[in-house]
């Protein structure tokens, strides 16, 4: 008996994972032609996938459509699979590109915005003191523009590599804030400086090599699911309350040019900062849903709670981060003139012993009764 293709089972499945009996997308392919028949059906196997002929003896005009049909099949597959490799290793370079961009950006606004805050605090009120005349300076908003670029930067590179790669690779924006600093800042990048932003290259270009090329979460759903985990949600709850007692609790008994005070508002800065990464992931994951017409998650609670989310870190770290550069900058002065007035300190007491020591030995020029003449 002949078959037809007609008698073929129509559907698309992966011959890599699928056997008699299997289940995928809610199918479950008993045999691949229709109206098969236990008592005359005859298994044939490609090695993994197992297909089932109809009623009727086999053939071997029947065996040859079948080992074609299998070829055509298992071709077009593995072209498939490589298509999503190729596309999965353009878009992991497309979002280290754009991570590397952003690390550019935001610390080119990190000197920006600190040389507008040093003018600022030579007249009018301080940041660190309540202060908010960096509002009217154009130089300010330049810097927060960059900032701006290199956050959206940041914000598509979620969409493209894995969010482990992408918060690591961020750690670049404190080399480029360290060279540039040295050179429009004036502030001196000592040895053990040099050998940080070293370690901070080496360090980020073994994580390139070594990253994973798939993403870890792919959908809002799978992102929900990592949300709702109890770990996290403790992680959370201990951010918000350490943040809470450092900035309500410490920080006031703390003087503004104290190294103390500086670490707090960092510390804060970087606390509520890692609450921001998981925004930024959840608004790109719904980005492209929506755009790519995979599902419009316009609709779905956790995108507008993590643009919430987002616009509230992002608030806090702003007034944070620039009570921070006052204070360092009025801490580096501080201990700038320390250091000067040590120096001039361990200078007179080298000075006093030299003549403390001219003392103790006696000569005949000290005494004054003294005479060569006899």
């Amino acid at each position: 008996m002949s078959l037809n293709e007609t008698d073929y089972y129509e559907g698309s499945y992966n011959s890599t994972s699928l056997s008699s009996g299997s289940v995928l997308n809610g199918t479950t392919p008993t045999s691949f032609f229709n109206n098969t028949s236990s008592s005359d059906s005859v298994g044939i196997s490609d090695g993994e996938t197992v297909f089932t002929p109809a009623v009727g003896n086999w053939t071997d005009e029947d065996n040859t459509m079948m080992q074609i049909t299998t070829t055509v099949y298992n071709e077009t597959e593995q072209m498939h699979l490589d298509q999503l490799e190729q596309q999965q290793i353009i878009q992991f370079w497309i979002g280290v590109g754009l991570s590397i961009s952003s690390s550019l950006f935001i610390g080119l606004s990190f000197i920006i915005k600190k040389k507008a805050l040093i003018r600022l605090s030579k007249g009018g009120r301080r940041a660190n003191q309540g202060g908010y005349g960096y509002l009217k300076d154009l130089l300010w908003w330049a810097g927060l523009l960059s900032m701006a670029v290199g956050e959206a930067a940041n914000f598509m590179a979620y969409t493209f590599a894995p969010a482990s790669l992408v918060s690591t690779l961020g750690v670049l924006s404190v080399l480029v804030t360290a060279i540039l600093s040295s050179k429009y800042l004036n502030e001196r990048l000592n040895f053990l400086g040099k050998v940080g932003c070293f370690l901070c290259t080496i360090g980020s270009t073994i994580i390139v090599i070594h990253a994973p090329m798939e993403k870890d979460i792919a959908s809002m759903y799978d992102l929900q699911i990592k949300l709702t985990n109890l770990v996290f949600v403790f992680y959370v709850l201990i951010t918000i309350v350490v943040s809470i007692i450092l900035i309500y609790h410490f920080l006031p008994k703390l003087p503004d040019t104290s190294t103390y005070t500086l670490l707090i508002w960092i510390g804060v800065c970087s606390m509520i900062g890692s609450l921001s990464v998981m925004s930024v992931k959840g608004l790109g994951l719904a980005m492209m849903q929506t755009i790519g017409g995979v599902q419009n998650e316009m609709n779905n609670w956790l995108t507008w709670f993590c643009l919430l989310t987002l616009i509230a870190c992002i608030s806090v770290q702003m007034n944070f981060l620039n009570k921070a550069f006052v204070l360092e900058e009025k801490s580096t002065k501080a201990g700038e003139k320390k250091k000067w007035a040590l120096r001039n300190l361990q200078k007179t007491n080298r000075l006093n012993k030299k003549k403390k020591k001219s003392k103790k030995f006696w000569r005949p020029g000290n005494n004054p009764s003294f005479s060569w003449d006899f």
